[in-house]
């Protein structure tokens, strides 16, 4: 994270460390997902980076609701990253990939996002990124397109615990 850039006057230090963190992250996971999918791999826009997680990080502090924190925090996420278009291609996907991993890793109301990455999806990302979706929409969608992760459904924890596993061994992330 560049030291001159607006992020760096607005964030606590706790934030600062995890845009890091998640900066890297989800450059590892976008060129991945490139690199699987089809697209360019190019310069990384980093002060969009850095805003669009700063932004979601806020957005989820606002949440009241420790339920809906995570939910919340995925849905900014899957806004900022697909509008502020930070990397040369693959933003969509990748927004869409951070946001099924943000839910799912919420410490106290894990979520599985189920939506397969098909036409209603990708036409309902597309709106996102076309700024014609509001924050609370986004949020209802993603609640409405996952499960709950709980005792009760253990083939969803499986699930759930085997997109993660893929996840960081895909990006080479070390979980922490």
């Amino acid at each position: 994270m560049a030291d001159n850039s607006i992020i760096s006057e607005k964030a606590s230090e706790k934030q600062k460390q995890i845009i890091k963190q998640f900066s890297d992250f989800l450059i590892k996971l976008n060129k991945t997902i490139i690199t699987s999918s089809g697209g360019s791999i190019g310069k990384v826009n980093d002060a969009n980076l850095e805003f669009s997680i700063w932004r979601s990080l806020v957005d989820m502090e606002k949440e009241k609701t420790d339920e809906r924190k995570h939910l919340v925090w995925a849905a900014s996420l899957l806004k900022n990253v697909a509008i502020s278009h930070p990397f040369t291609d693959g933003n969509k996907r990748t927004a869409y990939v951070a946001a099924k991993m943000v839910m799912s890793i919420d410490p106290v109301c894990p979520r599985y996002l189920k939506a397969p990455y098909g036409e209603n999806t990708v036409k309902f990302i597309i709106k996102i990124a076309k700024g014609n979706v509001q924050p609370d929409e986004i949020s209802k969608w993603l609640e409405k397109n996952s499960q709950k992760v709980t005792k009760e459904n253990p083939e969803l924890s499986k699930e759930l615990k085997m997109f993660l596993d893929d996840l960081f061994e895909l990006t080479r992330f070390k979980k922490v």
